[in-house]
This record gives structure tokens, sequence and C-alpha cells, in this order.
């Protein structure tokens, strides 16, 4: 499955099986795919790390977070980014990373990263995140392993946003006329998406955004 394109089957509520084409790479959602991706990319980690010693890390499956100060913290992302193309072929998404700097506007936010980047040639690879499309850099807030931190408006501005999600995708389900799948969809995707949150975020954030 990894190396070959796969035929996917599941079967309705009629006892019918349906067959799905895949591609290559691991199945979504399948039980050891999580621990199969960890196993490989820790110890890409772990000898990244080692070269930055004041660095602390931390990763859930293919979500990572580093902490260090400004420049050591850019050098391990150029350094993680490389390992991982070149040891895993995984690319890390540019675009979906964020750089979190508390306590500054994001003028100067941005300004520092600037200057980091324009001292050290090593850097040069994250220029894109400097773009004028680019909202890598944030001083408010930021997702991490799905729930929000940062500032009390940017947390209650996320909630909001991810229940309106919900709300429009559940509203999206009524075409589907398979009851069982309409369940299934609403018991074991949408259900459980706001649930994390409520999980993770105290009861007067949850009521109050």
């Amino acid at each position: 499955m990894r190396s070959t394109e796969s035929i996917n089957r599941y079967t309705d509520h009629r006892g019918r099986t349906h067959h799905v084409s895949g591609t290559t790479g691991g199945q979504q959602g399948a039980p050891d795919e999580m621990q199969n991706f960890s196993m490989t990319v820790h110890p890409i980690w772990g000898r990244v790390l080692g070269r930055h010693p004041t660095a602390a890390a931390a990763a859930y499956a293919d979500d990572a977070y580093i902490y260090d100060r400004l420049h050591s913290a850019l050098k391990v992302f150029v350094d993680i980014r490389q390992r991982l193309r070149e040891d895993a072929d995984l690319d890390m998404n540019l675009s979906k990373c964020q750089i979190y700097i508390p306590g500054v506007s994001l003028e100067r936010a941005r300004e520092l990263v600037r200057q980091k980047l324009d001292r050290d040639p090593s850097l040069e690879s994250l220029r894109d995140i400097l773009g004028p499309s680019s909202d890598v850099i944030t001083v408010t807030g930021m997702r991490c392993v799905g729930v929000p931190m940062g500032t009390t408006e940017f947390v209650n501005a996320y909630v909001r946003a991810k229940a309106v999600d919900i709300d429009n995708d559940v509203q999206k389900l009524s075409i589907i006329s398979d009851p069982k799948i309409h369940y299934d969809l609403l018991r074991f995707c949408q259900h459980t998406r706001l649930g994390f949150l409520a999980r993770s975020l105290s009861p007067a954030t949850m009521m109050t955004s």
C-alpha cells in the first residue's frame, strides 16, 4: 500500500460493498499509521535536536513545535525541514507553519525575523515567510494540536470560528440519504470536533465563545 496504489472497500447498511480508489502512502485513519509515521520521524528529530542543545521540541504525529530564542528556533526550523526532506522524502508545508512571538506588535515581530534572516545566510530558505501574503508570523496566538493558545481574544475567536465551521458542515450532511452514513458522520466526525475543544478548554471559555 505504501508503494502501490490501493483499492479501499467499505460496506454500507444494505450490505453492498463499494470500492474507492486510493493512492500510495499510508491509509489515513488506519490504527497503526500514526505509530509508523512517528517511529519514522522520531530519530530524525532526535538527530536535529542533538545539534541544537538549547532547543526544546514536542511532536504529535505530524504536528511539531519548537521552543527556543528566535534565532536558534529558526535554525532548528531550517535544519528539520531539510532533514525531513532528505531523509524521509517529507516536505514541510511552510504555509501551515507559524512563528509565535508574543509581547510585541506584528510589525516588530516581522522586523525581528527579517533581521535574523538578513544576518544569517543559512536561514535564507525561510525568506518566503516575510512575503506580503504570508501569515506565518503571529503575535496573538497559535493552534497547538488542535487547541488554541494565546490571548483571550484569539482563543475566543478561534472557538467561535470552529463552531461556525462545524455548524456549516452539519448542514451539508442533509444531502446524504443513507441513514447509517449520516449518523456515523455526525457521531464520529462532527460531534468529536467540538467535543475535543470542550475537553481541552475551560467551560468558561466554551460558554464565552
